[in-house]
């Protein structure tokens, strides 16, 4: 009888691990590639520590014997959380699940005498002084403002060392001497002409008869456009004058740095205005 209980016993706990009704131990590379395990560690590589607990809680409602998943948590609870309670109690699982010490058994239990120092600090603290307590955990979260503060600078001055490495390509790859393009929306003005300067009153005189004063010839008003000419071959004083209808001595004094004998062909004189 006592055969056939035993026999009895033995089906009963085959059906029931057949069924998965048990949980089987996972060797690692098994465990490695469940997808609980896969995505707590991309939100561990993320810094999403909160996402990352999640997640290999997951896996160990899905496999208790999860020994990367109870790791894991250990390391987190610890270095993350200062959570040394729940960081020691995962360590201990791996412990039992790997009783032969082999890896991360050896590396939990080496970690489990540092959590209970900082229990020990924690507890001390908190009974001599409950202010110091408090500006000790007020200063572990500043400490992690001040990390993501700094992730995200780094970010921008990485962006910003980007842009520049750019603009001094182009720079580099613009031929000598040309002109920057305009920045964007930038409208290009004109410089407005000088003004013109006034032409000064002149005055000059001709000799009058018997050495008589002689007769004032006013200069072109500034309202009066200018009148020229340009010297021909074998263009005399006289011929010009001839040709336009005007006085030697008033072509002359149109022109009173010109030496009548020196002009040249294509030189350019003045006429007298129209009276």
């Amino acid at each position: 009888m006592f055969v056939g209980l035993r026999t009895s016993w033995w089906l009963l706990l085959l059906v029931l691990v057949s069924s998965g009704c048990l949980p089987i131990a996972e060797g690692p590379q098994d465990e490695a590639k469940n997808p609980y395990i896969v995505t707590g560690r991309e939100r561990f590589k993320g810094r999403d520590y909160k996402g990352a607990i999640e997640a290999y809680e997951k896996a160990l409602e899905v496999n208790p014997r999860s020994v990367i998943a109870h790791f894991e948590l250990g390391v987190i609870y610890e270095q993350f959380e200062n959570d040394y309670p729940a960081a020691i109690f995962h360590y201990n699982q791996v412990s039992k699940l790997r009783p032969d010490g082999s890896y991360p058994a050896d590396n939990a239990k080496q970690r489990i005498p540092g959590c209970k120092q900082e229990m020990l600090k924690t507890d001390s603290l908190a009974t001599v002084n409950p202010t110091a307590l408090r500006e000790t955990e007020r200063l572990r979260e500043e400490n992690v403002q001040l990390k993501k503060q700094l992730e995200f600078l780094q970010v921008q001055l990485a962006n910003l060392q980007e842009r520049l490495n750019t603009a001094s390509s182009e720079l580099a790859r613009r031929p000598a001497g040309a002109t920057p393009a305009p920045a964007s929306g930038a409208t290009f003005v004109p410089a407005p002409n000088p003004p013109r300067p006034a032409f000064p009153d002149i005055r000059s005189t001709s000799p009058g008869p018997s050495g008589s004063p002689g007769r004032v010839t006013p200069s072109p008003s500034p309202g009066t456009p200018a009148r020229s000419t340009v010297v021909r071959p074998g263009d005399t004083f006289a011929s010009i004058a001839r040709r336009h209808g005007i006085s030697v001595p008033a072509l002359m004094r149109a022109n009173p740095v010109v030496e009548p004998k020196r002009i040249k062909p294509g030189q350019s004189l003045n006429l007298p205005p129209n009276n």
